[in-house]
C-alpha cells in the first residue's frame, strides 16, 4: 500500500462535490453520498462569453443473477405481462445498461459579471439497481431495460436533471428546471454511491421534479447564520415542484444542511416534503386506480398514497477516520387520514387508517487506498450497507394497498394494461424489509469493477406479494457484477486520480 498523504474518503467526498456542483447549486450538497470510486478530474472547455464549462459522467452496467424468480411472460415496453402462480420461480439473471449519464456544469459567470450559472444531466434515463427490486412489477428491476419488455424506464425524457442558478448575493440564490430531489443523503445514479444498489429510501423519496427552489446560505467565515450551527457553512433550500411527477407542482420540499467541516466532507442534513393539496384521481366511483395519474402524466412514480405522503428523515455523511467513511439516514413517510378521500375513509377489520412506513439505512466505506494488482496500481475498497423499512398499514381496507405500499411504491393490486396480476414481488402494504448488500470495488484508472452480494428478507407479507412462483416466498439473493467506465481527465500518479 502506498503512503497515505491525500488519499482518504474525505477526498473522495471533497472531489464529488467539486466535480458536481456549480456555485449556489447547493441543492445537490444535500445528496452528496458516502463515495467509494475515485472520479476522475472534469474536462473543462472556454466557452467565451458562457465562461467556462465543465463535464464528467460514466457509463455503467450491471450482470446480476437471483433466486425466487417472480412468475414472468413477454410484455411490452411499458409494463411487464406476469404468468400465474406456480409457474416459473428458481433462479435467473439478466445484464442491463444502468446509467449513462453526462454532467455538465457551467462554472463561474456568464457574460463578464452576470451571476447566472447552468447544470444539466443527461443521457440513458437512469435505471439504478434498487434493494429488493427484481419483480417485473416494479422499476427499475434487474431485467434488461430493452428488448424484453419487463423493465420500464420510468422517465420521459433523456435529460434527467437541469436547471439554471441566479445567485445575485453571497447568502441567496434561486433555481428554475428540473430540480434534483431535496430528499435524502444517496445520488440516483449508482456510480456516485458508495454501492450499486440504491437503499429502498432512495427509491421512495420525492424524485427529480420540474419547479422552482430558493437557497440560503452562509459560509463558515461570515459572522450571521440561519440558525444552524454556529461556525460552519450552511444551506437551507425550499422547494416547489412537480414531486413524483404527478403533473402537479404542487409539493412543497426542504433541505437543510449543517457543513461540520470547512470543505463540505462532513455534514448534517435534515429534509422533506409535503404537498399543499391532494393530487390524483379517485374516479368517480370513489375507487383510487392504482396506475398513473389519469390525464395529468402517464410517467408518475407511485400511486395516490406515495403521492399525498408526508415525509422528514435527517441523514449525515462523516468520516470516522481518514480512510473510513459512514452514510446514514432515518426517515418517516405517513399519510394524513384527511388526505383519504371521504368515500374510502372508514374503520376496517376494527381498525382505522394508519398508513405509515419508518425506514433506516447506513453505509461504511473504506477506502484502501493503491494497491498493485496483476502488476498495476489499483484504487481498492469494500462498502456494506444494512437497511430496514417498517410498514404499518391495514390489511383488511381493499385500499390499503395504494394508500400505504411504500416499498412497492404503490402498485400491488394495481390493474394495468397487459398484466395479469400484479402481486407478485412488491411486498404490500403490511411488509418489512430487511436488505444487507456488500463488496469491494476495484478502479483502474477511469475504470471500475464492483462484485456485490445483496440479501432481502420480507416479514409479515401478505400471500402472493412476495417472491417465487407463488409470491410466498421471503428471502432473495442477488450477485451482481457492476462495471463501467468514468468520464474525465486520466491523471497518471502515484496516489492515482487527481
Amino acid at each position: 500500500m502506498l503512503a497515505e498523504g491525500s488519499e482518504s474518503m474525505q477526498r473522495h467526498t471533497r472531489t464529488l462535490f467539486t466535480t458536481l456542483l456549480g456555485a449556489g447549486a447547493l441543492t445537490l450538497l444535500g445528496t452528496a453520498s458516502s463515495f467509494a470510486l475515485d472520479l476522475p478530474t472534469p474536462l473543462k472547455y472556454d466557452m467565451g462569453p458562457l465562461g467556462e464549462w465543465r463535464v464528467n459522467g460514466g457509463i455503467e452496467a450491471a450482470l446480476s443473477g437471483w433466486n425466487n424468480k417472480t412468475p414472468t411472460t413477454a410484455g411490452n415496453s411499458n409494463a411487464a405481462g406476469v404468468g400465474a402462480a406456480g409457474t416459473d420461480g428458481g433462479v435467473t439473471g439478466d445484464i442491463d445498461l444502468t446509467n449513462a449519464i453526462f454532467i455538465i456544469n457551467s462554472h463561474g459567470n456568464m457574460f463578464g459579471d452576470v451571476p447566472l450559472q447552468f447544470h444539466a444531466w443527461v443521457g440513458e434515463p437512469p435505471q439504478t439497481p434498487v434493494m429488493g427490486y427484481t419483480s417485473p412489477n416494479v422499476a427499475p428491476n434487474l431485467y434488461a431495460t430493452q428488448g424484453k419488455g419487463l423493465n420500464g424506464t420510468g422517465w420521459a425524457s433523456f435529460l434527467f436533471k437541469g436547471w439554471a442558478t441566479y445567485q445575485p448575493l453571497d447568502w441567496f440564490s434561486i433555481e428554475g428546471g428540473r430540480l434534483p430531489s431535496v430528499d435524502g443523503t444517496e445520488i440516483g445514479v449508482g456510480f456516485l454511491n458508495a454501492l450499486p444498489f440504491l437503499s429502498d429510501l432512495n427509491n421512495m423519496q420525492t424524485t427529480v421534479a420540474d419547479g422552482v427552489q430558493v437557497n440560503f446560505m452562509t459560509g463558515g467565515d461570515n459572522a450571521f447564520y440561519y440558525g444552524f450551527l454556529p461556525g460552519y457553512a450552511s444551506t437551507l433550500t425550499i422547494r416547489v415542484a412537480d414531486g413524483y411527477k404527478t403533473g402537479h407542482m404542487n409539493e412543497l420540499g426542504f433541505l437543510g444542511l449543517w457543513n461540520l467541516t470547512p470543505d463540505g466532507s462532513d455534514f448534517i442534513a435534515a429534509y422533506g416534503h409535503t404537498r399543499l393539496s391532494t393530487v390524483g384521481n379517485t374516479g368517480s366511483s370513489g375507487t383510487v386506480p392504482g396506475g398513473g395519474v389519469a390525464g395529468t402524466n402517464a410517467f408518475a412514480v407511485g400511486n395516490y398514497g406515495m403521492w399525498n405522503s408526508n415525509l422528514i428523515g435527517v441523514g449525515t455523511v462523516y468520516n470516522l477516520t481518514r480512510r473510513l467513511m459512514m452514510n446514514a439516514e432515518v426517515e418517516n413517510q405517513w399519510l394524513p387520514q384527511g388526505d383519504i378521500p371521504t368515500g374510502l375513509r372508514g374503520t376496517f377489520g376494527g381498525r382505522s387508517q394508519d398508513y405509515y412506513r419508518w425506514s433506516s439505512q447506513v453505509t461504511f466505506a473504506y477506502d484502501f487506498g493503491i494497491e498493485q494488482m496483476l502488476g498495476q496500481p489499483i484504487r481498492f475498497g469494500w462498502a456494506a450497507q444494512p437497511s430496514y423499512t417498517y410498514q404499518h398499514g391495514n390489511t383488511s381496507d381493499p385500499n390499503g394497498n395504494v394508500f400505504g405500499n411504500y416499498l412497492g411504491l404503490g402498485v400491488g393490486g394495481a390493474s394495468n394494461v397487459g398484466i395479469v396480476n400484479t402481486n407478485f414481488g412488491t411486498f404490500g402494504q403490511g411488509s418489512k424489509m430487511y436488505g444487507f448488500q456488500t463488496g469491494p470495488s476495484f478502479q483502474f484508472h477511469n475504470a471500475f469493477l464492483r462484485p456485490t452480494i445483496a440479501y432481502t428478507h420480507l416479514a409479515s407479507i401478505d400471500q402472493g406479494f412476495g417472491y417465487g412462483k407463488n409470491g410466498t416466498d421471503h428471502d432473495q439473493v442477488v450477485l451482481m457484477l457492476d462495471f463501467g467506465f468514468l468520464l474525465g481527465q486520466q491523471e497518471d500518479n502515484d496516489t492515482g486520480q487527481h
